[in-house]
Formats: C-alpha cells, structure tokens, sequence
C-alpha cells in the first residue's frame, strides 16, 4: 500500500533513514535527532513531501521524500528528491511508488522533479529506469568531503 507520510509517521521513518544511509554509504554520522527533527517540520509546513510503501503487515519498506521549494531562476515551484530508498527483500515498488511521488509533486504544484540516483553498482540500470520513467540527465552531482 501507498500513502503520503504525515508527522506522526517520522518515527517509522527512521529506520528507512538509517538503511538508506548506510547503503549510500554517505559520509559523516546519521543523526535519529536531526532526520526526525528536520523530517517533521518539512511535513508539518508542506516544504517536505514523503510517500511511504507499507507491506501488508503495515510495516513502513519504502519511501521517496521531496522537498518542495521555490525555483531560485525561475517563479516555477519545484521538487528535488531527498531520498528515495525500499528495504531489498520489498524491490520491485518503486515504478508505483515513483509515479505516486510524481503526483503527489505535481499536486504540490511543483513543475518539474529532479531525481537522483547513487554511483553504486547500479548507476547503469538506475539510469536507463529513469530514462524509461521520461526523466532526462540533466546534470552530474558531486560531492567534496570538507571536514
């Protein structure tokens, strides 16, 4: 099943958060704090958009989270994903869950959605699965360690 996120639904999320990160293997420390904090206020203003896919037990084992922001070029409202990450043994829902975060980014007003995908060892197959879903490369992302 799919469902927006609310709020109250952060703790579930935590988990997700947890795994996503590791899997990223993204540098530096998760914080539970700061994702719970930062999470439940962009849910609570609109700024933030979560669609959440439970099994049917109702266990939460996926999900793909936007931020929903004003364009800094142009007066156009846009989403950027966040995240976007379902627990292994659950794969095969994220067509369904991507076309849901599009609606829900549409419903928001939001004009275009960038997606993000991992150098991993899928970054071929996660390519050609957003050029099938009509998404284009538009750019490279890249990240500095700083600290």
């Amino acid at each position: 099943m799919l469902r927006n996120l609310t709020a109250s639904d952060v703790p579930a999320m935590i988990p997700l958060g947890i795994a996503f990160f590791e899997y990223a293997k993204l540098p530096g420390v998760f914080n539970v704090g700061r994702f719970s904090d930062v999470w439940t206020k962009l849910l609570e203003s609109g700024s933030g958009l979560v669609v959440g896919y439970f099994d049917p037990s109702g266990v939460l084992r996926g999900g793909a989270g936007i931020y929903v922001t004003p364009d800094s070029l142009t007066t156009d409202t846009i989403a950027y994903e966040a995240f976007f990450y379902i627990d292994p043994a659950h794969r095969g829902r994220g067509v369904a869950l991507l076309h849901q975060l599009e609606t829900e980014a549409r419903n928001a007003g939001a004009k275009r959605l960038w997606m993000v995908h991992l150098e991993n060892e899928h970054a071929n197959a996660m390519q050609r699965y957003y050029e099938r879903q009509g998404f284009t490369l538009r750019e490279h992302l890249y990240m500095k360690v700083l600290a």
